[in-house]
């Protein structure tokens, strides 16, 4: 082996070593050796292939590395970076050369002096064309207003500004903002927007780009939702996230020829939606596309399911959220007996829906949910009943994803579900708060059969008060599983 191979092989153990916050000093003692030119020549380029679609957190940014007897800066490191999830802003920062390479950037602002500093910064630097994503937290009405005058951000097209303090003035500055008229993806989570936010966007010459909008835990009422359904901004839509605001159902008016027609995406969670509001989405012939649909914790009943799955926006719908509503075994039995509704399923999270075994049974016999990978059933009222129905599911053996959360199943549940044998593409299983003891423990153990598992969550049941605790954990590791609770 040469030396140069050597020194490459310490260097890749020294890239790959964890946790994060310790991997830049590794790389730096590991080039310590390095000839200066091998340095340029291979030492570089391979952190830079290995770090070109891999995150790190704060990079050492008042580092140093001894390298021959000189103190380079561990800035020298920085424009082989393309993903930075969180940085602390330093002066100059933008009128380097540190971030010309980077992609995605997560940035911390400064205060008092510093933020002089960085107006500064930013009225000096050149654009940075390689920068499409920006997330940043906490922002006033100030700080958003400078990045959006400067023309450093002019190829950006992904900003994140969640818990942000600028409200709807905010909306206003990005609305008529140049440098941001590129946006493909605008992201304005917990920033208190109102439908007086929401116009400033609709009535906004430059957003002509948006693909992505997430207005979550905010304050729009069905205006909001009813500018957004009619405004040119917002034609090009694919994704839109709406959760936790305050959009009543009863008001909604929505026009059925609404031009939304690329949206494959709704989340509309936690929302006075009711089965009212559920009828006038169903109207709008342009959320035919629509694919994934989050309507949990929306005041839906069964009636609302109906609605749904006799409407064109529920045919072909991927993921179905319905958890946190008021819907019981009729549901089941809805989704059941209407193929062209949920033969496309693939996630299906019925959280909290008041299930008997009769319901479980209607699920378990509809053969077209054989496309079903994922199954939410926490706090449904599962029992050994329901279980007894469930394996009998021919989609059982197709699930990747079961989870049993915090219903009242036994023992003997446990080991029909576990020694079912039906459970072969499972990956993820969740039975914690449940009414398991020791005993199923001890059965799977000896009666292993769940080869894909990686995340097993037993948790809340005392176990690790046990005397073998450790055994137990220790041969479920074995077995591959990376993520275990069992405590």
């Amino acid at each position: 082996m040469s030396d140069t191979d050597e020194l490459l092989s310490e260097l890749r153990s020294a890239a790959h070593s964890l946790p994060l916050s310790r991997r830049w000093s590794a790389i730096s003692s590991a080039l310590t050796d390095w000839p200066v030119d091998d340095l340029h020549a291979v030492a570089f380029p391979y952190l830079q292939s290995i770090f070109r679609h891999e995150p790190l957190e704060r990079p050492a940014a008042k580092g140093w590395i001894n390298y021959k007897n000189q103190k380079w800066s561990t800035h020298v490191l920085w424009p082989l970076v393309n993903i930075i999830e969180k940085l602390d802003y330093e002066p100059d920062l933008f009128a380097s050369s540190v971030l010309e390479n980077v992609e995605h950037l997560g940035l911390e602002l400064p205060r008092g002096k510093e933020r002089d500093a960085l107006e500064e910064d930013l009225s000096q630097a050149s654009p940075l064309n390689s920068l499409k994503s920006l997330q940043m937290r906490h922002l006033q009405l100030d700080d958003l207003s400078l990045f959006a005058q400067s023309p450093v951000l002019s190829s950006l097209t992904e900003l994140d500004v969640s818990g942000g303090y600028f409200g709807d003035d905010g909306c206003g500055v990005i609305a008529t903002s140049n440098t941001l008229q590129h946006l493909e993806t605008l992201t304005l989570n917990y920033c208190k927007i109102s439908d007086a936010g929401v116009r400033h966007l609709a009535e906004s010459k430059t957003l002509s780009h948006l693909k992505t909008l997430g207005i979550t835990s905010g304050r729009l009422s069905h205006q909001g939702l009813q500018m957004i359904f009619s405004s040119t901004p917002f034609e090009g839509l694919e994704v839109l996230s709406l959760g936790n605001n305050d959009i009543d159902g009863k008001f909604l008016s929505l026009s059925p020829g609404a031009n939304l027609h690329g949206l494959k995406e709704i989340s509309i969670y936690h929302n006075d939606l009711k089965d009212e509001g559920l009828k006038e989405l169903a109207r709008c012939s342009c959320l035919s596309s629509v694919k994934e649909l989050n309507l949990g914790r929306c005041q839906l009943s069964d009636k609302g399911v109906d609605i749904l799955a006799q409407s064109e926006l529920g045919k072909g719908i991927v993921l179905l959220g319905l958890q946190c509503n008021a819907i019981s075994s009729k549901a089941a039995h809805i989704i059941a007996r209407h193929p062209e509704f949920s033969s496309a399923l693939e996630v299906l999270n019925l959280e909290g829906a008041a299930l008997d075994s009769d319901g479980v049974a209607a699920l378990a016999g509809a053969p077209h949910l054989n496309n079903l990978r994922f199954l939410g059933l926490y706090r449904c009222g599962i029992g050994v009943d329901e279980i007894s129905e469930l394996v009998k599911a021919p989609w059982l053996e197709n699930l990747e994803t079961l989870v049993l959360h915090g219903n009242a199943i036994t023992d003997e549940g446990f080991k029909m579900l576990v020694g079912s044998g039906r459970l072969k593409r499972l990956k993820s299983l969740a039975m914690g708060s449940t009414r398991l003891t020791e005993e199923s423990l001890k059965f799977l153990v000896e009666n292993y059969n769940l080869p894909l598992v990686e995340r097993l969550n037993m948790g809340a049941h005392g176990f690790k008060s046990l005397v073998n605790f450790k055994d137990y954990e220790s041969a479920f590791l074995a077995h591959g599983i990376k993520e275990l609770m069992l405590s």
